[in-house]
């Protein structure tokens, strides 16, 4: 714990000097059955660690939400459940004197101090903490951004749970989103408050959530397929055969390294797929010859790239960190990487293929080959799930290899008859 002298702790945003506090306080711990008098300074320099904290970070200290950021704070620090539990008896003792004393309004004044730019920070900061992705970070300071126009001019600190449900409310209402969208603000807003403002959030768990339309899933049949992959380039061509030929999602192709391709087991390697989770898939037989041709040219322009004294690869989190050659090292590479350089702080690097370019080769592929349905990336995972089921698979094998946590997902696909060419009757055909 810090030694913090009374100069540095003395009125902490509380509105009481130093000497007062800490006599009321150790009036109260002499009450207490179960603490002792050589313990009495223990608690003591807890609360000024408290008081210290609260005061850097632009809290209230007698404001209940208070105390919860601070023991995230110990919690993540390292600090043992013994101490925390000290600390908690501590915090308890010095707001039960304070509000006895007055300093309810004052605190409450003071905890409306938090900014949108240090909120929409901590937001940053728990997600990258939880690990979550990119887009789900993306996402998620967008509907903070968003919920702030709306609640102008009111600071991150004084908005409630109130606000963000009439937040969702205009949004359903008078912007008149999809039910996805309304549910991904909702998400969004629930995250915000409880991590990032660390306030209290009962009853926005209550608003009414939008329900979402029960699809099927857009399908081509395997003729269809065969028809846009005719007409696709390379690599364009290629990349949209694995995900057909196994089942993978656009992310999930083109993320894919050097190193998650084994030709000597006839595997593809999903790593930190949707959800954070990894899955092995067989690799097509048919994919086999014309991966390794396509590695064959990556393998130059790499080669091309390290003689030109780049940085290499992007890399995952702090990757780099610890083995420092990783960016430049072969097996670390893009199966499917970009035409361009980015430069980075930390040197030129290359990216993988951008989404949007895959997107849109699918969509003119499909519409040289006059296919009216909607083609995109992800209907190259659809079908490969439902020509799955059609040859006999069961639904659970379907599941795995989809990478889906319930069956119940995986169940859309059953809307195609598992036996191609039957056909439904109908009685109008019986007249």
């Amino acid at each position: 714990m810090a030694n913090l002298g009374p100069e540095a702790c003395a009125p902490f945003g509380c509105g009481f000097a130093l000497e007062a506090w800490e006599t009321g306080i150790r009036e109260l711990l002499g009450k207490q059955p179960g603490i002792r008098e050589y313990q009495h300074s223990l608690y003591v320099d807890w609360l000024k660690e408290y008081l210290h904290y609260c005061r850097a970070e632009g809290l209230s200290s007698v404001e209940p939400r208070a105390w919860g950021v601070y023991c995230d704070f110990l919690n993540q620090s390292g600090v043992r459940r013994p101490q925390i539990v000290r600390a908690s008896e501590a915090v308890r003792m010095y707001r039960e004197w304070a509000l006895k004393n007055g300093n309810a309004e004052n605190g409450a004044n003071h905890g409306n101090a938090e900014t949108w730019e240090n909120a929409v920070k901590k937001l940053t900061e728990q997600i990258r903490l939880r690990h979550y992705s990119d887009k789900t970070l993306k996402s998620y300071r967008h509907w903070a951004h968003a919920f702030r126009k709306f609640a102008a001019p009111r600071e991150a600190g004084e908005v409630d749970a109130a606000l963000a449900q009439r937040y969702l409310a205009h949004l359903a209402q008078e912007q008149c989103v999809s039910a996805s969208t309304q549910n991904q603000a909702f998400n969004a807003l629930m995250f915000f408050f409880a991590h990032a403002l660390k306030v209290d959030y009962r009853g926005l768990e209550d608003t009414p959530r939008g329900k979402l339309p029960r699809g099927i899933p857009n399908v081509l049949t395997k003729e269809e397929v065969a028809e846009v992959l005719k007409r696709l380039v390379e690599p364009y061509g290629l990349i949209t055969r694995l995900l057909y030929g196994c089942g993978l999602r656009l992310g999930e192709g083109l993320a894919l390294r050097v190193r998650d391709l084994d030709f000597g087991n006839k595997r593809v390697e999903v790593h930190f797929g949707k959800g954070m989770k990894s899955r092995s898939l067989p690799m097509p037989d048919k994919l086999a010859d014309p991966l390794r041709r396509h590695l064959e040219g990556v393998q130059e322009q790499h080669a091309a790239d390290m003689r030109a004294g780049t940085a290499g690869a992007f890399l995952p989190n702090r990757l780099e960190g610890k083995y420092a050659q990783a960016g430049r090292d072969w097996a670390w590479q893009w199966v499917f990487p970009a035409r361009h350089l980015t430069p980075t702080e930390n040197g030129v690097r290359r990216w993988h293929l951008h989404e949007t370019a895959v997107q849109k080769e699918i969509a003119k592929a499909a519409n040289a080959a006059g296919i009216r349905k909607k083609a995109s990336p992800h209907t190259f995972r659809h079908s490969y799930a439902t020509h799955l089921l059609q040859m006999g698979h069961d639904i659970r094998t379907v599941q795995e290899l989809l990478g889906h946590a319930d069956v119940k997902t995986t169940m859309i696909y059953t809307h195609v008859p598992v036996r191609p060419g039957i056909r439904a009757l109908s009685p109008l055909d019986e007249l």
